[in-house]
């Protein structure tokens, strides 16, 4: 039963984000420009992007290895994902830095 409700949980929640842009379509074309709109759009999808390079899936990652390897192996594997993520951020920013102009003649949003 728990799982049930820990499922249901997990799938409400997960419904609502997806939901939750075509909710607030009307209100944000009523109020917003369409050129702020598309920055908007623009905004979200290079968070989108930045979260995907970050992260990589390691969370997963760490979640099935917890029940696999032994304690001191699993501190590693946890040391060693920070480390890529860590590692992947930075690239992430220096990009960012050096392709900082044509980034915003591309996309519209200035990275000051």
């Amino acid at each position: 039963m728990r799982i049930l409700k820990e499922g249901g949980i997990y799938l409400l929640s997960s419904v609502l984000e997806k939901a939750l842009p075509f909710i607030l379509l009307p209100f944000l074309t009523r109020i917003l420009t369409v050129d702020e709109y598309g920055l908007i759009a623009m905004f979200s999808t290079l968070v989108a992007m930045y979260s995907l390079a970050g992260s990589t899936g390691l969370h997963g990652f760490i979640r099935v290895i917890y029940h696999k390897v032994e304690v001191n192996k699993f501190k590693q594997y946890v040391g060693i994902s920070f480390s890529i993520a860590i590692f992947l951020y930075i690239l992430v920013v220096i990009f960012t830095v050096v392709f900082n102009p044509v980034l915003e003649k591309i996309t519209g949003l200035y990275f000051n």
